[in-house]
């Protein structure tokens, strides 16, 4: 874990990877993972994932709500005069507005840095489309096999949770 408890870059992506070929398997109404995984890469869902979108959304939402701004946290429940002030006290950067988790300018810099690791591991990921005369379909299961490691990585994970 990180600073503040935050879980390393690699769990969210195994997290979204993991739920969206299961969203795809149900959607598809698919009965293998296999052939889910094999939509997953034709979706848009994956190209975002792949140019670390989901990253840039969490980094703008916590960009809008800097000691500065707080533009999108909840001042119902919280002064901004007494958070910006408490923010300043304690050398936060920014807030998350759905967690009020507090973050300082490393723990947000670190963040940056984890987007660009999610886009350069996907990066390395070989083409789903690579061809080989040795597989049912035509195509390498390189792409597959990676995609499936991570989901097993992310099963083994609950898996744990729930017998730990």
């Amino acid at each position: 874990m990180g600073k503040a408890g935050r879980k390393p870059y690699n769990y969210y992506i195994r997290q979204e990877i993991y739920v969206l070929v299961d969203e795809v398997k149900r959607q598809q109404k698919l009965k293998s993972t296999r052939d889910a995984i094999y939509k997953f890469f034709e979706t848009d869902k994956f190209k975002d994932l792949a140019a670390g979108k989901p990253y840039q959304i969490f980094i703008d939402s916590l960009l809008r709500n800097t000691k500065d701004r707080l533009e999108d946290y909840q001042t119902i429940m919280h002064d901004p005069g007494e958070m910006k002030i408490e923010m300043e006290e304690y050398n936060y950067y920014c807030v998350d507005p759905e967690t009020g988790e507090f973050l300082s300018k490393e723990e947000f810099e670190q963040l940056e840095k984890d987007k660009q690791e999610c886009i350069t591991q996907l990066s390395r990921m070989p083409s789903p489309g690579d061809i080989s005369e040795t597989s049912e379909t035509g195509l390498s299961d390189k792409a597959y096999k990676f995609i499936w490691r991570i989901i097993e990585a992310h099963q083994q994970y609950l898996d744990n949770l729930k017998n730990g």
